[in-house]
């Protein structure tokens, strides 16, 4: 297999561990980009936004307590609005979220997406 993939990924979270474990062992060659330390442009994550396999509902990290102090819900936030945030608060992305050349997902549940890499459908 020669499948090329980014994972958009934070070594501390088990899911995202997981996911980027099943693309090593499926054979994927993978990109990995911690997205607290750079995270995706507001371009990408519009872009991501617009293609419509992500939505601002599944890219929202909603249970993060920024999120919270912030008084902020995905319900209240426009495309443009997340893509800014993230920016100043990339903990607010969900994670892990995969890009390759047949799309962009995020991630989860974790057990879909294992299932998935392992086909080659990612």
């Amino acid at each position: 297999m020669n499948r090329k993939v980014t994972i958009w990924h934070l070594p501390r979270c088990s899911t995202s561990r997981s996911v980027l474990q099943a693309l090593t062992d499926s054979g994927y060659e993978t990109t990995v980009r911690n997205y607290l330390e750079k995270p995706p442009s507001e371009e990408k994550i519009l872009s991501w936004i617009t293609a419509g396999t992500v939505t601002i509902e599944t890219l929202f990290r909603k249970k993060e307590p920024v999120a919270k102090e912030l008084g902020i819900s995905s319900e209240s936030l426009s495309a443009e609005q997340l893509a800014a945030l993230i920016q100043t608060h990339p903990v607010l992305m969900e994670r892990p979220v995969l890009e390759s050349d047949r799309g962009v997902w995020v991630a989860r549940p974790r057990e879909l997406f294992e299932q998935k890499i392992r086909k080659g459908e990612i």
